[in-house]
């Protein structure tokens, strides 16, 4: 089950995104694995899928109340739960966000598990843009904090990179400055060069819609 979490992950950050969870879907309906897993497998997904989606007139209500009453029954903060919890924080609103962070932090600071580094670093990031997206600037300065005790290997370069870019679009948001426009520029442009085109052109879009907002 982790592994197919971590699959998905991956493929958030790649080009063609959506058709790779697609395919990821495909797979796992094909797995030899006991039914209730299966099952279990196929509402993450299919969550996943679903929180593509941006009109709300689509939402499917049912999908999401689903989501969100399985992490809330699931017993610990464990790699599977934080992973479910990490795809699907848009089901929360920013402050609600907040507070179940904290809870993470202080729950991993008793017991450690698998890849919580990685996991808790594309949480941070996911709710930062949240935040942005709420306009809760002001907000955010714990996270990004968070964010930046995280120990940087080389696979978490492009967390670090998205990181650097939330927070300077939200330090331009407080003082004005072009300088933190021209950060966000440059690290815009690093995805072009680093091949990751598609998942650079839905970044601009995102900055185009919110650095005056």
């Amino acid at each position: 089950m982790n592994a197919i979490f971590e699959e998905i992950t991956k493929a958030n950050y790649s080009d063609n995104s959506l058709a790779q969870i697609k395919k990821i879907k495909e797979k796992a309906a094909k797995l030899d694995v006991e039914a209730d897993m299966k099952k279990n497998m196929m509402l993450i997904i299919d969550g996943v899928l679903e929180s593509e989606k941006d009109d709300p007139d689509t939402f499917d209500f049912n999908l999401r109340n689903k989501l969100k009453e399985k992490i809330f029954l699931m017993p610990e903060y464990d790699t599977y739960k934080l992973s479910v919890y990490a795809n699907f924080v848009d089901l929360y609103d920013f402050d609600s966000n907040r507070q179940i962070i904290k809870q993470i932090v202080k729950a991993l600071k008793k017991k450690k598990v698998e890849r919580q580094d990685e996991i808790l670093f594309a949480i941070i990031l996911n709710v930062l843009k949240q935040g942005i997206e709420e306009q809760k600037y002001n907000e955010t300065n714990e996270l990004i904090s968070l964010g930046h005790q995280i120990k940087v290997i080389p696979e978490f370069f492009l967390y670090r990179e998205m990181l650097t870019f939330y927070e300077e679009l939200i330090a331009y948001h407080t003082d004005r400055k072009e300088t933190h426009l021209e950060q966000c520029n440059l690290i815009l442009e690093s995805f072009e060069w680093g091949g990751m085109s598609a998942f650079g052109k839905e970044m601009i879009k995102f900055f185009d819609k919110y650095k005056e907002q």
